[in-house]
């Protein structure tokens, strides 16, 4: 995100995110545009990673997407990033990524990007406030190959898939330069 402007009303926030677009279909990632999102109160962060503020995630769900996400209408997991997902023993989950996505600079989305989000979601020096809420039972995050990434919990994990709705995945070239 390049930039973000957040105007106060008598009614909240309208918070505006000059963004890229990312794409499935190998097109060239579309002209960065204004998206303005009504919001109740300002966010209190822009990152992602770090807060559980409900006026940011309005706006970075707008911007970022997780590897499992959920049906508006039914709450069932249906993909996000990850195409499919497999729960190979009791603590880890294989989870294949979809082949095509691109970053609005162009790079591609691999699994790289998503070690090093759950990296550094995990990094106690970060002291995010999401961590231990959503991801406590994480462990660790492994690169298969390009599209392919195990995570392992530290017991059973069930509902892992649930908890990485929560999860937004970012580029790992922009999470090692911030």
């Amino acid at each position: 995100c390049s930039s973000t402007t957040t105007t106060t009303t008598a009614g909240g926030s309208a918070t505006t995110v000059a963004a890229g677009a990312t794409s499935t279909t190998g097109a060239a990632p579309a002209a960065n545009k204004d998206v303005t999102v009504a919001l109740q109160g300002e966010p209190t962060s822009m990152d992602a990673l770090m807060k559980e503020d409900g006026n940011m995630r309005k706006v970075t769900n707008q911007i970022y997407e997780p590897l499992v996400d959920l049906d508006g209408t039914t709450l069932k997991l249906i993909p996000g990033l990850a195409a499919s997902w497999t729960q190979k023993d009791p603590t880890t989950w294989e989870f294949k990524l979809q082949s095509g996505v691109k970053w609005s600079n162009g790079d591609p989305f691999t699994a790289d990007d998503v070690v090093a989000s759950i990296t550094k979601e995990m990094d106690p020096a970060q002291k995010s406030e999401i961590s231990s809420t959503y991801f406590g039972t994480i462990k660790s995050a492994t690169k298969v190959d390009d599209l392919t990434v195990d995570i392992t919990s530290t017991g059973p994990s069930p509902i892992l898939p649930n908890q990485l709705t929560f999860l937004p995945i970012m580029e790992a070239k922009y999470l090692t330069a911030h």
